[in-house]
């Protein structure tokens, strides 16, 4: 039997670094229920044998999960990554919108220099084409980063919805073990019983 002298205190579970979001309910441990007392309650009415068989299987439930989490916490840095290449080119775009912002007053005043019949400084004309040219790039670019956000932040929600669909996967798959492991040790005792008749 299971040396019932363990300490009785609370099992700390940590979230991964990654995981930020605090109002994600699948992702809290606050408020949730410390598994550690039944676990000793089921390896308490177990016999050596049987404890040894059910905890090499939470261990095989406990590698997958490691797995899972480690796949989805992968796909999380790329997205991150690809999050922080977005910020930077829009902020690439913003810088670029400023220039453009201070050549457009160049060449409203340039307008208004044609308008008055007074002298154009320099070849202002051909500096207005490009400056037209130039702005209209800035708006694709924009464009396109907002889309790169736009499917970066999708590609994150559905990495978010992975991650508990494997969580409640695996959870359904150690309450099936966890069964299992109750039915096999019940079915032994009526064994046993039976031989002992």
């Amino acid at each position: 039997m299971i040396n019932s002298s363990w300490p009785n205190t609370p099992c700390q579970m940590q979230r991964p670094s990654l995981i930020e979001d605090d109002d994600d309910d699948h992702t809290n441990n606050k408020n949730g229920i410390d598994p550690l007392p039944y676990v000793r309650g089921i390896l308490n009415e177990l016999s050596n044998t049987e404890a040894f068989l059910y905890a090499r299987q939470c261990r095989v439930v406990v590698a997958k999960l490691r797995l899972c989490w480690s796949d989805v916490n992968e796909e999380i840095k790329s997205l991150l990554k690809h999050k922080e290449y977005t910020a930077a080119a829009i902020e690439h775009i913003r810088k670029d919108l400023i220039i453009n912002r201070g050549l457009d007053n160049l060449q409203q005043q340039a307008t208004l220099l044609n308008e008055n019949s007074l002298p154009l400084v320099g070849n202002l004309l051909a500096f207005t084409s490009y400056v037209i040219q130039v702005f209209q790039d800035a708006t694709k670019l924009i464009e396109e980063s907002c889309e790169i956000k736009k499917q970066a932040m999708n590609q994150i929600k559905d990495t978010k919805a992975y991650s508990l669909t494997v969580s409640q996967s695996i959870a359904q798959k150690l309450a099936d073990i966890i069964t299992l492991a109750l039915y096999s040790s019940s079915e032994i005792s009526i064994l046993q019983w039976n031989w002992s008749i």
